[in-house]
């Protein structure tokens, strides 16, 4: 999955290197249905993302659903 800014955008939230681990006990309770959080910085090791676009390129960032 790719997610690319097409204007600034601070609506994207990750947990770093969540993709080369199974999820936790926490993590895994806080995303087993598709209702979204209302705090999506109470998941264990998540961080918020800006990304910026210009004229002339966009910032971009590239995801693995990890659903184990």
């Amino acid at each position: 999955m790719a997610h690319s800014a097409l204007c600034e955008d601070s609506s994207l939230y990750v947990v770093p290197g969540s993709h080369r681990v199974p999820r936790t006990p926490a993590q895994r309770a806080m995303s087993s249905d598709t209702i979204a959080p209302t705090d999506p910085l109470a998941m264990p090791g998540a961080i918020r993302v800006t990304l910026n676009r210009t004229s002339e390129m966009a910032d971009n960032i590239y995801l693995h659903t990890n659903r184990s």
